[in-house]
């Protein structure tokens, strides 16, 4: 019988300091990740954009700028981009979703050179596409895997760009002459976040921005102006840092 009873009481405290190690272990266990609230953040990384400049086309008509007008087309180039970021999301299980907007800054431009003939002995143009700084407001979705979030992002973009021409002239000599446009359309694109402390995130992101097209115009020598339209197509990979509140 006292064999019994030793038994039950070494059995008992096995199994009351398993349990007492079971909630050590439940208590010492990191916190899941929490996606819920507010953010600012700063982003930088790689932008390739491509411009579409369309006939050039004079009033009056003069000589290769009379309608249907000189051809241009496209131009493209990449360079840096960076900025600051704003959001909030809201987590609901595995499930995150919330809104964003960004604010860029740009060194990316592309140039060409042209000779509008039919005025001999044709008339050498430098045009320069400049992307000045550009913005999106996006909402986000995506799922949550401890501290990592894969997401899709889609939304309304705007930007600024400048289109620049100079020449050295014919008759009327050198000249330069330019249009700035504002933009706005469409962004889609999607990325994974890494929270790497309770307050602090990682991540890297892909958009495609689509900023349409506007009407430009140049004033050229002897009162002509020459009218034009450029759409500009974005493709950004950026890094980002944020801190969340």
């Amino acid at each position: 019988m006292r064999s019994f009873w030793l038994a039950t009481a070494i059995l008992a405290a096995t199994v009351s300091t398993a349990s007492a190690q079971g909630r050590s272990m439940k208590d010492n266990a990191p916190e899941p990740a929490q996606w819920s609230g507010f953010h600012v953040g700063v982003q930088g990384g790689g932008a390739w954009a491509d411009w579409h400049l369309d006939n050039l086309v004079s009033t009056p008509a003069v000589g290769p700028f009379t309608s249907p007008g000189f051809p241009v087309g496209g131009f493209d180039d990449s360079g840096f981009v960076g900025g600051v970021n704003i959001g909030v999301s809201i987590q609901t299980g595995s499930l995150v979703f919330g809104i964003e907007a960004d604010f860029n800054w740009s060194n990316v431009e592309a140039s060409g050179d042209f000779v509008a003939v039919g005025i001999s002995p044709g008339l050498p143009l430098n045009i320069t596409n400049t992307l000045d700084h550009y913005g999106t407001v996006r909402g986000r979705v995506g799922m949550t895997w401890d501290g990592m979030l894969l997401y899709a992002t889609g939304g309304l973009a705007w930007g600024t760009s400048k289109t620049a021409i100079t020449s050295p002239g014919q008759f009327a000599g050198p000249f330069a002459t330019s249009d700035s446009s504002r933009h706005t359309g469409w962004t889609a694109g999607g990325g994974a976040e890494f929270m790497i402390a309770p307050n602090v995130i990682v991540g890297v992101e892909y958009k495609h921005i689509d900023l349409g097209s506007k009407d430009v115009a140049f004033d050229f020598p002897l009162a002509t102006v020459v009218n034009s339209s450029v759409d500009i197509t974005i493709d950004e990979v950026t890094a980002r840092l944020k801190y969340k509140f």
